[in-house]
């Protein structure tokens, strides 16, 4: 690899992140390592002592140093309910992968997030996933994030009162993240995301989910920053989406974001998506 850039999106390999540094000669913001000009050295060295065809070596153009923009706050946020609230739920009767939703054209869905709903349930002590889940779910009690998981054998779950909101009846979420796709392999053609198995609650398979594909494109990132925040208060306890604020004056320079304190997600700016972060 020669240049260390990165990819953006959703269009990681595999469960790596989007930068792929990997000590090539050009680093990820574009500047000269040395084993860049260790490479420039053998090339004009090879050419000169060996008789190779000649090459065009031209003159290294200057290195553009990122810019530090200093530290930015949330200036408010949107719940995962306002989020939802825009998309149209798939009613499935049992959990159904990603790829094999109805989205219409005849495709499924590719990449980013699928969030499974239970609505309408009593109180329940024990819960069930069979199968595990493909690649890693966090699951919600009354839209309070209960745990996070990345298994994909079953999982099992013990639930106390104190996790059930003071309402009389109660919501099950269980939202999946597709975390990459192999590049190469038998699982190219087979690899699916999603709950891999039967939701069971107190011994009773769920069924009737509001099925909600959280695609995050482009467009409807967008949408998502014309809807009025609520305003940040530390210690959320569910995923969502916090709108921050930079105002760039002048041309704008390559810079990188520090996420020290997050946990993990992805990053957008101005509804294009540059990544993850762990």
């Amino acid at each position: 690899m020669f240049f260390g850039g990165t990819n953006f999106g959703f269009m990681n390999g595999d469960r790596v992140v989007t930068s792929y540094d990997y000590d090539a000669p050009l680093s990820e913001t574009g500047n000269y390592t040395a084993k860049y000009w260790k490479t420039k050295e053998l090339v004009e060295k090879f050419v000169k002592e060996r008789g190779l065809p000649q090459l065009l070596i031209p003159k290294p153009p200057e290195y553009l140093k990122p810019k530090a923009y200093g530290k930015v706050k949330v200036v408010d946020y949107l719940s995962l309910e306002d989020v939802l609230s825009k998309i149209k739920p798939i009613v499935t009767q049992k959990p159904t992968h990603m790829e094999l939703l109805n989205l219409g054209d005849n495709h499924g869905q590719h990449f980013g997030f699928i969030n499974y709903r239970l609505a309408n349930l009593q109180k329940f002590k024990h819960l069930k996933l069979t199968g595990g889940v493909s690649d890693r779910a966090v699951i919600l009690i009354d839209h309070k994030e209960v745990v996070t998981i990345e298994t994909n054998k079953d999982y099992e779950l013990n639930v106390t009162d104190s996790q059930f909101a003071n309402t009389t009846t109660h919501t099950l979420d269980i939202i999946v993240e597709n975390m990459g796709r192999v590049n190469g392999g038998a699982e190219m053609n087979s690899a699916r995301k999603g709950l891999n198995g039967d939701v069971t609650i107190d011994g009773k398979i769920g069924s009737k989910f509001e099925t909600f594909p959280i695609e995050l494109k482009q467009q409807f990132v967008q949408q998502m920053h014309e809807l009025k925040g609520k305003p940040f208060v530390e210690g959320i306890k569910s995923p969502s989406l916090y709108r921050l604020s930079l105002d760039i004056k002048e041309s704008p320079s390559d810079t990188f974001v520090r996420l020290d304190g997050w946990t993990k997600g992805n990053v957008f700016v101005n509804g294009f998506n540059a990544g993850r972060y762990y």
